[in-house]
């Protein structure tokens, strides 16, 4: 006698579905392996590391005012009276007048598009006291000392401009004769006259600072009790120093 059930049962429809789901998992367990090796080959991310803000102005000013410092070569043996100066504080106009080392006259003109007089206030000549290092002569030796002042005129007739007085030794034995006579007669500058000579020479600035004037002669008595910044150099020619000048220019 056979069994009858109540329902009939198709294995192979139960075999293929088990058979589904387990391909499924064996799928599923593959991408999570590989998603994890895939994330294990990536390269390590890079920290970030945060970026430091700088004053860039400043740091521009500080080596502004180191670089220049560094032109003048005896800087650490300035006069007492001389402060230290801060060159990042003064004007492009200022800081030009202290490291050029053309003609000032020329300068000037060449900022200001005005024509510049040199006036001459005194001109004497001298015998050195004492050794002078700078300009390489022993006590006793003659010098002229010269005493000028840049100045420019406004087309409306305004009080003149003083941009510069200058107060220079001279060793006049080391010049020749027509610079010297354009030294009495000829209303240039000192740049314009070894310029116009012919003669080669180079400039060393020496140092720079702030002073207050004094001792003036009697036609800048004005400017006297007044800030300005100075400067001094020497001129040579063929390892010689012809002169020490020491430019004084109005804050």
């Amino acid at each position: 006698m056979s069994i009858v059930y109540p329902f009939s049962i198709d294995l192979s429809k139960h075999i293929h579905e088990l058979f589904f789901r387990l391909m499924c998992l064996k799928c599923i367990t593959n991408l999570n392996i590989a998603g994890h090796l895939c994330v294990n080959l990536l390269p390590p991310q890079r920290k970030r590391i945060p970026t430091m803000k700088t004053d860039t102005i400043g740091q521009s000013g500080t080596y502004v005012n180191t670089r220049m410092k560094a032109l003048f070569v005896a800087q650490d043996d300035k006069p007492a009276t001389l402060k230290e100066i801060n060159l990042a504080r003064l004007t492009p106009f200022q800081r030009g007048l202290l490291v050029t080392d053309g003609t000032v006259t020329r300068f000037i003109e060449a900022y200001t598009f005005m024509p510049v007089e040199v006036v001459l206030l005194q001109q004497t000549k001298q015998t050195l006291p004492t050794e002078n290092i700078w300009l390489q002569l022993p006590a006793g030796e003659e010098v002229i000392s010269r005493q000028v002042v840049l100045q420019t005129h406004s087309p409306d007739k305004s009080p003149s401009t003083t941009h510069t007085y200058a107060d220079s030794l001279i060793v006049s034995k080391r010049l020749s004769k027509c610079i010297l006579d354009g030294l009495e007669f000829d209303k240039q500058g000192l740049g314009g006259l070894l310029r116009h000579s012919g003669l080669e020479t180079r400039r060393e600035l020496l140092w720079c600072g702030i002073e207050i004037l004094t001792d003036l002669p009697a036609a800048v008595a004005h400017l006297e009790g007044k800030t300005f910044v100075s400067r001094a150099y020497r001129v040579f020619s063929d390892q010689e120093p012809l002169m020490l000048i020491n430019e004084k220019f109005p804050l």
